[in-house]
């Protein structure tokens, strides 16, 4: 939440999602909420379909036993391969947490591994995630995002005295977390490499936007 503004949660879902906490009737459990929806085009007209919830329910955005995939998931984000191999955990899940580690200051969540007894839903959980190649891209795609993000951010510090929170906080107020064209590329070639794999078992669908360009986020 930034200063001045309303309080409010957005919680990013997975393609299907939105329409899935329709149809069971869990949108109720945001409060007063938007439905956020977007287009971030790739090379070869290719879109990314970014869709989110924006919360502005006092306190925690859902309840517990409805809560989207991305609060299931935190404090640790799944690390998958191609195939949909669970190959390890990213303690660093968000923003939050890399803006912490940059910083040097210890972290407010504290969970760093899975508890035994849940060690098996969480593998079934994310193995039904990756059952499906698009779920398993938007996965990796975040992560892809998330490493372009704050490489940016290391570059651009130039003190280690300089807070990195300020920093982040000023390229996002001006749209500069991403160098979008060089982003494109990198999610480009990821897509390239799910549509080598997946065939047509793997469909990112084209724009719907006529004025669509690389890197572009159309709505």
């Amino acid at each position: 939440m930034l200063m001045g503004k309303k309080h409010f949660q957005e919680l990013p879902l997975l393609p299907g999602e939105y329409e899935f906490l329709e149809r069971t009737g869990r949108l109720d459990q945001f409060g007063e909420y938007k439905h956020k929806r977007s287009e971030f085009i790739l090379p070869g007209n290719r879109a990314i379909t970014l869709e989110s919830v924006v919360s502005f329910r006092p306190g925690c955005a859902c309840v517990h036993g409805h809560r989207p995939t991305v609060c299931r998931l935190y404090p640790l984000f799944p690390i998958l391969d191609i195939d949909g191999r669970l190959t390890g955990v990213d303690q660093r899940f968000g923003v939050y947490e890399e803006l912490e580690a940059l910083e040097g200051i210890g972290r407010v969540c504290e969970v760093r591994s899975i508890p035994f007894d849940q060690l098996d839903l969480f593998i079934r959980f994310v193995g039904a995630i990756a059952s499906s190649p698009l779920h398993l891209f938007h996965l990796q795609a975040y992560r892809v995002a998330k490493d372009h993000a704050f490489r940016r951010l290391r570059e651009m510090r130039t003190e280690p005295s300089q807070s990195v929170f300020a920093l982040f906080e000023g390229q996002f107020l001006r749209g500069r977390v991403f160098d979008q064209p060089a982003l494109a590329q990198e999610l480009g070639a990821l897509a390239d490499r799910f549509e080598a794999r997946y065939g047509t078992g793997f469909d990112l669908g084209r724009t719907s936007s006529p004025v669509a360009s690389e890197g572009g986020v159309a709505p």
